[in-house]
């Protein structure tokens, strides 16, 4: 994941991250925005 990570959708983007975030399962929901904000930026 890193470069295709913007064209794979949002739930698989969150599951992805979910893991890399800090290592430990966290709430998708929050770390959606998260995601969009690395995706986008």
């Amino acid at each position: 994941s890193g470069t295709s990570t913007a064209t794979w959708p949002l739930g698989l983007c969150q599951m992805d991250i979910k893991a890399v975030v800090s290592g430990t399962t966290q709430h998708t929901e929050t770390l959606t925005f998260q995601v969009i904000d690395g995706v986008t930026a």
